[in-house]
């Protein structure tokens, strides 16, 4: 129903006005190692990596706090109340978009830490957002694609940036153990690649003398 379309819109509004910190942090990642001013962190008491997760956490509260409220009662204003998130299905939203969260940072960190070696590492950026979007159900709901572009999406990590986590406040998801596992060897793996691709961009940094 047209109902339910404007609900899933307002949700993927939501969704980038509150957990979508991860694209910003990437281009701030890449100016400071482009830049250099990332040194004075490197001699710090604590990681990097670790400094801008937090401040990603920092920044997501911050428009949790802002956002929902507004977005709460901008759907009851448009008479989309009885198609807000009740029940279970905010706590499987909530968990939903707490894994969206993690895959935001580790897949722009990922394509951030590529600045110790690329340059022009800005249009990466640019392009993994273009894809993101294409593949996460924020243009069109994945659902209204042939099902080969499904099947792509299934086992790629953007479908859980948006989709899934929207799908979830719908009530249409649960905790499906397929789309799990999925979601989490992503985050696993992609973090992985980050502290592998860490080390070996300091040493580089490094040995430029900056």
């Amino acid at each position: 129903t047209f109902q339910e379309i404007l609900a899933y819109y307002i949700l993927i509004a939501l969704l980038r006005l509150t957990i979508n910190e991860g694209t910003g942090m990437a281009f701030q990642t890449t100016n400071e190692i482009k830049e250099g001013t990332i040194t004075p962190y490197l001699t710090r008491p604590f990681s990097y990596p670790l400094r801008q997760f937090v401040d990603v956490l920092a920044k997501t509260t911050l428009n949790i706090a802002i956002v929902v409220p507004i977005v709460v009662m901008a759907s009851m204003f448009l008479g989309l109340g009885e198609y807000l998130p009740h029940g279970i299905a905010i706590v499987y939203g909530v968990a939903w978009s707490l894994l969206a969260l993690l895959l935001y940072i580790v897949i722009y960190f990922l394509v951030a830490v590529l600045s110790f070696w690329l340059d022009r590492v800005e249009s990466y950026i640019y392009a993994v957002i273009v894809l993101s979007n294409f593949f996460n159900g924020s243009l069109i709901p994945l659902d209204v694609f042939p099902p080969w572009f499904v099947t792509i999406s299934n086992w790629l990590p953007f479908k859980y940036l948006m989709f899934v986590p929207i799908q979830a406040f719908l009530g249409r998801q649960t905790f499906s153990g397929i789309d799990m596992v999925i979601g989490l060897s992503w985050l696993i793996v992609l973090s992985g690649l980050i502290a592998i691709l860490w080390q070996k961009g300091l040493k580089q940094y490094e040995s430029q003398g900056i």
